[in-house]
């Protein structure tokens, strides 16, 4: 390991050297998943020139990536290890102080090989986000952090309310006795809960009671968001707002914490960030909420980045197997409930499976959560809908489920009978109906018949043709001009003073020669003038 060290030094030295930056590597740290180096840098030297080098800094290290940080006067630049050394929860807390923080979840090793943990109810803390792709260990942290709770801290002074809509992470936990109901799996029974929780925060806020502190973790939270829509968003949201100081805590693992998907509220109110391996840098400034973080090139599988307090912090995240799941509970006084692994197993199992689930919850010890508890959870209207008012479809005088065929049609026809009483009397009336007949109904007027194309191109008026309308026009003009011939005396009516006898036609015996045609049009033109 000692020649492995020194020969990835002098690769950090050489490359950076060619690049014409003066640095010299002064130390570092070795985590059970990487190697840290610190970077000491020369008098002028700018940090984004190094950070620009990640890749070439990976390249001559034969590594798959490489990540260049800051602290304090040192680069630290962070490399995977060639032999790495997984984390287990159980070691870990053997090798914890007596004394912890109460209300304190574990949640592995940091880059120094220190253990580290979040306490809940501090106000830097109070709700977390826990997000990355499929294979970067979510459910896995979720499970450690359970498991830390649990065992460090009773029920009296810590409870849990489990939501898995997936139904296999935290199914092994089914018993423990920090749990207020069995494991919730079905998206709908989840809804169900928060809604409790919300109703038990308001009471909570009313009295001013902050204890036994309330976690709730839920897995998959968008997937649970789109199943449960805008009342599940609504649920968190006010669960992330007000949840803290009534001492109740969310603890949300989610793939990609986008805001169309959760809302930008409920996002907005989750101060703590654990972002595992992302795709891309925009995932990795989404999830983390800040630009520049680096999460893209973490190596999966418990290799996290833990955003909180405007500190960034590598951790390893700590392995809890089914296995321990089960001997935790079983330490903790519960029953757990251990699923056949049989992959011929049917449906027919399943109703069976529940049956057992419920029997592991009523072996609970007999400390309750609330007295009211299960009452609390059945028949309330949620706030959405209690401003909307429903009529009964059954609202007139007779019960309709309790009447027989004959004695709806009873009534139905002794209500027609109303009916016709209350409207004005006709010219002629309807006949009484026959009291013997069972129904007597009035048969409607025939409908008016209806014109046919054929009878409504009769009625149209029939098209005249063009030639024909000129020939008629012709007809006409040659009739005008043979009554002109015959009354030459005719003459337009003037409107300001008479003008003088048109002329007649040419050729005519009281037409003049061209002289006095051309006199006669102007003079006849003079009198249409009008005066101004």
């Amino acid at each position: 390991m000692r020649s492995l060290l020194d020969h990835q030094a002098d690769g950090i030295e050489y490359t950076l050297h060619s690049h014409g930056i003066e640095a010299s590597v002064v130390g570092g740290n070795i985590s059970p998943r990487l190697i840290q180096f610190h970077i000491k840098l020369g008098a002028g030297v700018k940090y984004n020139r190094v950070a620009a080098l990640s890749d070439e800094l990976a390249l001559a290290l034969g590594v798959v990536n490489c990540r260049i940080t800051r602290d304090g006067y040192y680069v630290k630049v962070e490399v995977p290890r060639p032999d790495p050394v997984a984390v287990h929860l159980f070691p870990v807390m053997r090798n914890l102080p007596g004394e912890l923080p109460p209300n304190s979840p574990i949640l592995g090793l940091d880059e120094n090989g220190v253990p580290l943990l979040l306490r809940l109810d501090s106000p830097d803390i109070a709700h977390i986000m826990i997000s990355g792709t499929t294979g970067s260990g979510k459910t896995v942290l979720a499970r450690s952090m359970i498991a830390s709770l649990a065992l460090q801290n009773p029920p009296e002074d810590v409870r849990m309310l489990l939501i898995d809509p997936k139904g296999r992470g935290y199914r092994d936990f089914n018993g423990l006795p920090n749990l207020i109901c069995p494991v919730v799996t079905d998206p709908q029974d989840g809804l169900h809960r928060l809604r409790w929780a919300v109703r038990h925060m308001e009471k909570r806020d009313e009295s001013g009671v902050s204890t036994p502190l309330l976690v709730i973790f839920i897995d998959e939270l968008a997937d649970l968001i789109m199943v449960g829509g805008k009342e599940m968003e609504y649920l968190v949201t006010r669960l992330t707002q007000r949840g803290r100081e009534a001492g109740i805590h969310v603890v949300a693992c989610t793939q990609k914490p986008s805001a169309s998907v959760i809302g930008g509220i409920a996002k907005s109110n989750f101060p703590t960030r654990v972002v595992g391996k992302v795709v891309s840098p925009e995932d990795a400034r989404l999830a983390s909420g800040m630009a520049g973080s680096g999460a893209e090139k973490l190596m999966g599988r418990g290799d996290f980045l833990l955003f909180t307090g405007g500190e960034t912090t590598r951790v390893q995240s700590a392995h809890i197997s089914r296995d321990e799941m089960v001997q935790t509970v079983v330490h903790l006084g519960g029953d757990p409930y251990v699923e056949e692994s049989n992959p011929q197993t049917t449906r027919a199992a399943r109703p069976a499976a529940r049956q057992e689930t419920r029997r592991v919850a009523e072996k609970r010890p007999a400390y309750q959560y609330e007295e009211s508890y299960e009452d609390e959870f059945e028949e309330e209207t949620p706030a959405y809908l209690s401003r909307r008012e429903f009529r009964s479809a059954a609202s007139n005088d007779y019960a309709v489920e309790k009447a027989g065929v004959a004695e709806r049609l009873e009534n139905y026809r002794s209500q027609i009978e109303q009916r016709r009483r209350t409207v004005a009397p006709k010219a002629n009336p309807p006949a009484p109906a026959d009291p013997d007949d069972e129904m007597d109904f009035e048969e409607p007027a025939p409908p008016a018949p209806r014109r046919t194309r054929q009878a409504q191109r009769v009625a149209a008026p029939a098209k005249t043709n063009k030639l024909d309308l000129w020939e008629e026009l012709s007809g006409d003009l040659e009739d005008f001009e043979e009554s002109e011939e015959a009354a030459p005396s005719y003459r337009p009516r003037p409107r300001t003073s008479p003008g003088p006898t048109p002329p007649g036609k040419p050729g005519s015996p009281d037409s003049g020669n061209g002289r006095d045609l051309m006199k006669n049009l102007r003079e006849r033109s003079n009198s249409y003038k009008v005066s101004s």
